[in-house]
């Protein structure tokens, strides 16, 4: 009965020690913003591959390889082949921190950089487009 009781003792530990791995690598991936981050590597680096719903984008470079589905959405990374990330239907399903990391963020700056400008510069002009339809006219004296 004591190797019954302690055999489930080892369980509950195990059950604990993964549950608790798991909600830190969920936080690491949200506070990384690593979806944002992998999807824009694929749009604007990416080829992109027709599908009867959707694309699949695809980003290769020597070591890291990114796959985002746009339709699903679904997203895979590998790193030196090796399956490091994988996102199915929104869901975080597989995430194994290393150095594809900083290839990752080293990639994805950039771009977030550009993206943020970019919808500034949409918000303005669609800011000034609203001012312009409900501002006054100038009439000529």
């Amino acid at each position: 009965m004591t190797q019954v009781i302690k055999r489930q003792e080892e369980l509950d530990l195990l059950a604990k020690k993964a549950r608790e791995l798991k909600e830190k690598r969920i936080e690491q991936y949200k506070r990384l913003n690593l979806f944002q981050r992998c999807k824009l590597i694929c749009l604007k680096l990416g080829v992109c591959y027709p599908k009867k719903h959707g694309a699949w984008w695809v980003f290769k470079d020597s070591v890291l390889e990114i796959g985002y589905d746009d339709f699903a959405p679904n997203i895979y990374v590998l790193y030196k082949d090796k399956k490091v990330l994988e996102v199915h239907l929104g869901q975080l399903t597989l995430f194994r921190v290393g150095k594809w990391l900083d290839r990752v963020l080293e990639i994805s700056n950039p771009l977030l950089k550009q993206e943020e400008q970019e919808e500034y510069l949409q918000r303005q002009r669609e800011l000034l487009e609203e001012i312009d339809r409900w501002g006054e006219i100038e009439e000529d004296e």
